[in-house]
């Protein structure tokens, strides 16, 4: 479980499934824009990111720190059910800006292309590159639904003390991912 799963878990026990699934959109497309950057060879765009990784690792070990400390001193409502307001545009902006400065993304993609063999070959072809990338971002969209709909389903079993702890727990290791990425 990453740092988008546990932000997934969070909004999802803050604001139900909807506002979970729809949260992790910003994640899906930055998966997908990805999955499009393997898919088409990781030529010249993907010559920007392997050119600018100290940056790209720099700029997202610290916005995954500012995520964890923010959700580590997230006040909980008496109830799961009287959560604040919710901001779903910020929301998928903070998944996006997640996923696409998570410096693991770009190399499991291509082994995982490469174990499946589409690295193989010459050129895919845009189509086939673009066919590929939205299948990768529709996973990721049906894995977040997958999550969010069943955090929802256990959500009435949740106090208000476990989601603070939840919150301790899941800002710790998201600043342990964000201290991470220095390192990787």
């Amino acid at each position: 479980m990453g740092p988008l799963g546990l932000l997934c878990i969070r909004r999802t026990l803050s604001s139900g499934w909807r506002t979970g699934f729809v949260a992790m959109i910003g994640g899906a497309v930055a998966d997908g824009m990805y999955g499009a950057i393997t898919a088409l060879g990781l030529t010249t765009v993907s010559g920007f990111f392997i050119g600018n990784e100290m940056w790209i690792r720099t700029i997202g070990g610290i916005f995954l720190m500012l995520i964890g400390l923010r959700l580590m001193r997230t006040p909980v409502a008496k109830t799961i059910e009287q959560s604040g307001a919710v901001n779903v545009w910020s929301d998928m902006a903070e998944s996006f800006v997640a996923a696409a400065t998570n410096p693991m993304t770009l190399p499991a993609l291509v082994v995982i292309f490469a174990a499946t063999g589409l690295a193989t070959g010459s050129e895919l072809g845009v189509f086939r590159a673009i066919t590929i990338a939205v299948g990768v971002f529709i996973g990721f969209l049906l894995w977040w639904l997958a999550l969010s709909v069943f955090v929802d389903a256990m959500r009435g079993k949740f106090t208000p003390t476990l989601i603070r702890n939840i919150n301790r727990v899941a800002g710790i290791i998201i600043i342990i991912c964000g201290l991470v990425t220095f390192w990787l």
